[in-house]
Order: structure tokens, then C-alpha cells, then sequence
């Protein structure tokens, strides 16, 4: 071993150890723990606990994807002391961790610089939407960590044509196809790949479709298990039924298509800003006439379409789930979600007007580099002339691709994206050569990151405060004051949890939609009418610093007068 690979590998631990150590930091400020679920946890945490109390595998009514990988990951965290939140939060962390070295393996593979693999790293580990996720059982973490995996086997494979790599990277594509379906975006990118790298080749044929044809084959296997043995949910074919709708009605699909795709490159703009604007420049250099037309046509299309769905909104953010105007995460109590009362404070319009300039910016950063490599590499795909960076940056554009386009013509949340983050990270580091960027890319690409990662961090403390609070709060009701479940709506966790049932009709009365039994009680940010407040449980807000409260009501006996 030379002098030049030790230094190199000493740079590798120092700069990796520091960047998984600051994540670290910042969880235990946050304290993601709590023996509670969030957002639709719920459902499959319910599915860990049959698997470890009954050795049986039957995920809940609001399941839409293959999940067991999710179970078995969760429930060998649960076998040390049994099951609990907790320890299927750490199980995701855990996750996130794997993939914040995974992405860093998957860039350094790419070609890419020290200082490229670990911003994208710190990217990956903080992005406003990865980061929450990351403390919750939700199964977008894990999936975006095993598609890393399966991608860097298989690029190892492309690369130097090792058996090794491509059974390997056929485990973590079945894996991850049992975890969700559109694992499968991975394989179909390499075999096409494969197929104008290498043409009809026999012996690199059957290599190159073998990953998708396992995932495809285990896929149909384990949906035939489970219908056959009753053990389909009542929501797994959701998804494949909107897409089945949306491909037999184009006309109304193409817009809506079009419009997810505007938000969807807004979001990723600003994911990948800090990354984006450092190969802008160095492309803009190396390239600069190209660069400054399709620079400037990406500009005039995105400004239309902004101009287009003006009436959709302006400002980031512009999708629903996670990036919400008040920090992150759904907001899940009646008051709030459904009678709008009690709003929670949000963030100024300065502050969105300031997103939604870098989410334009770095998606036209983002879409001048595609363009560039697009340009570079198409004429080397029809003569199969393609080098290892072209490569690289086809397979990884080819993924997102296949992946993104099924999930545009649905139902989209913001998200889905977070697994488009390490494959479009990849193709940009196979560009150009990637100089270190001057003091003047650098400060504007390290503040969106510091902001990117302060957003974060406050906004899951935030997060995670309010949901201690209430579920604190219903604990107490049932324990001092002995109030059974199904008299309390306790918000969508806590009643989907003791209540879920896919039968259940919600406009049969006026209760929330989440499977209330009876609202005798109820869980709020604030008083609600013709309920007397029993007690309130202060939070700490870090995003905008200050006190919530979390309050326990009680249906008062004489109703307020309409």
C-alpha cells in the first residue's frame, strides 16, 4: 500500500467519522425515543408485533407494499426485550446510518471527490424529509438505504463485469423489492444499461436482465403467497389501481403528471442545491455555451410553469406530508386537521419566499447537468462507446427515471423523493472532473446545508415534543382517570392503532375520519368548542422557539349555541 492510498484512506475515516458523528450529536439533542407511533407506523409496527407474539406474517388493512423486509429488519430489534416503538425507531436509525455510508460508497464508486461523497453523506442524513423519517418506523428510510446497496453492486458489476457484485447486488434488489415494489427501478435500469453498454451479448444478456427477473419472479411469488393464504391487505393494490386509472384516462393524467413533475423538481432543486450549484460551476467552466442554453431554457420552462400553476400555489411547500408551513410532519388532531382551529404557528412568508428561490435555482442547476450529460453521453450510447462515467451517470439517471414516473401520474408526496437524492447525486459526481469549488460556490452551497440541517433538527425535536405531549396525554386518561379507548379521540395514530377497521365509514357521523368510536374526549393543540379543558401538557418549540401545549378536553354536558 502506497503513501497516496494511506492518506487517501486516512481522509475516508476522518471526514466520514465526522460527519456520522455530528448526526449522532444531533439525535441525542432531539432524543428520537418514545414507546409511541408516528404518522403510519402504526400499521406496521402492528405487523412486527404478529410476527414476534404469533411467528406469523400478516401486515394491517393500511398496507400497500410487500413490507416483510421491514418486518424482519424491525422485529430482530425487538428480540432483545420485546416489542416497542422504541426499538423499532432504532432500527430505522440504524437504517439511516447504513445509508448515509452507502451513499458515500456509492459516490466514492462514482468517481467522486472526498469532499462531494461527504457533503452528499451529511445531505443524505439531514434532508428535511430523510431526517424525521429516520426516527419513525416508516418504511421510506430502510427502502432508500437497500436500493443504495442494490445500486452500488450493481454498478460495481457494470463496471467490472464480477459475479461476486452481481449476486450480491441481487440480494439487496430482492430485499428491497420486498419491501416496496418499486425496488425494481434499480434492476430495469441496469438491464438497459447492460444492454448499450454491452449490445446482445449472450453472455452478458442473461447477467444483465437476472436482478430484474429475481425481484419480478419473488414479487409475483410472495403477492401469490398472500392472496392465496389470506393474508393481503385491503389497501396493497392501491397504488397499482391509481396507476391502472391514471394510464386509462391520459387526458386527465398528462396534466396532472406535468404539474407533479414541476413540484417533484422544485423539491429535488433544493435537496440537491448545495451539491448542484458546486458542479454548476464547475461545468459552467468546462462547458460554458452549452451550459448557459439549456441553463437558460430550463429558467423560461420552470418560470412558465410556475406562471401555469400560480393558482396551486406560489411558494414552497408545495406537496403534503412531511415540509409542512409550520416545520414538519402531519398534523394529526381533529382540531388542526379538521375544524382548522388552533393552528400552529408558522414559519414567515420571507422565510418560504427564500426556499422557493433556492428550489428554483438549484432545479435549474439540477436540470442544466442533466442536460449536459444527456448531450455527452447519448451519441457514446448509440456507438457503445460509453466510459465508466457516463456509465454511471446514465444508470443512475435511468433509475430515478423509472422509478419517479409511476409515482408522478398518483398520488405524490414529498416523501418519495428522498430516494431519488443518492442516485442523482451519483450521476452529477460522473459529470466532469470535480475540482474543489472556490470560497465563492462554497458559502452559499454551505449555508443552504447548515439551513437544510438546523430545519431538520428543530423541526423533528418540534415534531416529536407534540407527539410525546399527546401521547402522553391519552396515557393519563386511561390510567388515572380510567377512560377506556374508544371513548377518546385521541387523533390518527391513537385511534388507528385500538380501531382501525377498512369498513369503517366515516361520514356515518360527524366524528373524525380516523376511526373514532366515541369523541367524549379529546386531544388537541387548544380548547376546542364544547369541550372543557381537563388538563394541558407544555412542549418546547426549537423551530420557532417558544411553548405548545398539548390539552386533554372533556365533551362538555351543555353545548355551546350554534
Amino acid at each position: 500500500m502506497d503513501a497516496r492510498t494511506q492518506q487517501s484512506r486516512g481522509k475516508f475515516s476522518v471526514a466520514l467519522g465526522i460527519c456520522v458523528l455530528l448526526w449522532l450529536v444531533s439525535l441525542f439533542a432531539v432524543h428520537p425515543l418514545g414507546n409511541f407511533p408516528l404518522n403510519d407506523d402504526w400499521s406496521f409496527g402492528q405487523a412486527v408485533k404478529v410476527l414476534l407474539e404469533n411467528h406469523d406474517f400478516r401486515p394491517g388493512g393500511w398496507t400497500a407494499m410487500p413490507l416483510i423486509t421491514n418486518v424482519l429488519w424491525g422485529g430482530l430489534f425487538c428480540l432483545p426485550s420485546g416489542f416497542s416503538f422504541i426499538a423499532l425507531r432504532i432500527s430505522t436509525l440504524v437504517a439511516a446510518l447504513l445509508g448515509m455510508l452507502g451513499i458515500y460508497w456509492l459516490l466514492k464508486r462514482s468517481r467522486a471527490p472526498e469532499w462531494f461523497a461527504v457533503t452528499a453523506s451529511l445531505l443524505l442524513g439531514f434532508n428535511p424529509v430523510f431526517y424525521p423519517l429516520s426516527c419513525s418506523f416508516m418504511t421510506d428510510v430502510p427502502f432508500t438505504t437497500l436500493t443504495i446497496f442494490a445500486a452500488l453492486f450493481l454498478l460495481k458489476n457494470l463496471e467490472n463485469g464480477a459475479d461476486r457484485d452481481l449476486i450480491i447486488g441481487t440480494i439487496f434488489v430482492l430485499l428491497a423489492t420486498l419491501s416496496r415494489q418499486l425496488a425494481l427501478a434499480v434492476p430495469l435500469a441496469f438491464a438497459i444499461v447492460s444492454f448499450f453498454k454491452y449490445g446482445c451479448n449472450r453472455s452478458k444478456l442473461w447477467r444483465a436482465i437476472l436482478p430484474a427477473v429475481i425481484g419480478i419472479i419473488a414479487l409475483m411469488l410472495f403477492q401469490h403467497w398472500m392472496a392465496s393464504t389470506g393474508r393481503l391487505s385491503s389497501m396493497y393494490n392501491k397504488k397499482s389501481g391509481e396507476l391502472a386509472r391514471a394510464l386509462a384516462n391520459p387526458l386527465h393524467t398528462l396534466p396532472e403528471f406535468a404539474h407533479n413533475l414541476y413540484v417533484c423538481l422544485l423539491y429535488l432543486g433544493l435537496f440537491l442545491s448545495p451539491l448542484s450549484f458546486c458542479v454548476l460551476a464547475a461545468v459552467w467552466s468546462a462547458q460554458k455555451k452549452k451550459a448557459q442554453l439549456i441553463f437558460a431554457s430550463s429558467l423560461w420552462v420552470l418560470l412558465l410553469a410556475g406562471f401555469c400553476y400560480r393558482s396551486r400555489g406560489m411558494f414552497m411547500p408545495l406537496s403534503t406530508h412531511v415540509l409542512q408551513e409550520s416545520g414538519i410532519g402531519p398534523i394529526t388532531l381533529r382540531d388542526v386537521a379538521i375544524l382548522q382551529l388552533n393552528l400552529p404557528p408558522e414559519l414567515p412568508p420571507t422565510f418560504w419566499k427564500i426556499v422557493t428561490l433556492i428550489s428554483v435555482l438549484g432545479a435549474v442547476a439540477l436540470l442544466t447537468i442533466i442536460g449536459i450529460i444527456l448531450c455527452d453521453a447519448l451519441p457514446k450510447l448509440r456507438s457503445r462507446t460509453l466510459s465508466g462515467n457516463h456509465t454511471v451517470a446514465l444508470f443512475s439517471l435511468a433509475c430515478v427515471a423509472i422509478y419517479l414516473a409511476p409515482l408522478l401520474a398518483t398520488t405524490f408526496f414529498d416523501r418519495y423523493l428522498i430516494v431519488a437524492i443518492p442516485f442523482l447525486a451519483a450521476a452529477m459526481a460522473g459529470v466532469c472532473p470535480l475540482p474543489k469549488p472556490t470560497a465563492k460556490i462554497l458559502a452559499p452551497a454551505g449555508a443552504v446545508l447548515a439551513g437544510a440541517m438546523l430545519y431538520a433538527v428543530c423541526g423533528t425535536h418540534d415534531y416529536l415534543g407534540w407527539n410525546t405531549a399527546r401521547w402522553t396525554a391519552t396515557n393519563e386518561l386511561m390510567a388515572n382517570e380510567r377512560v377506556k379507548p374508544g371513548e377518546i379521540d385521541g387523533g390518527f395514530e391513537f385511534n388507528a392503532t385500538y380501531f382501525f377497521n377498512p369498513d369503517f365509514d366515516p361520514l356515518s357521523s360527524k366524528k373524525s375520519w380516523w376511526w373514532v368510536q366515541s369523541d367524549t374526549y379529546m386531544i388537541s393543540f387548544g380548547p376546542v368548542p364544547d369541550y372543557e379543558v381537563i388538563k394541558e401538557y407544555p412542549y418546547t418549540r426549537w423551530l420557532l422557539p417558544g411553548r405548545g401545549i398539548i390539552v386533554a378536553s372533556k365533551k362538555s354536558d351543555t353545548p355551546s349555541a350554534p
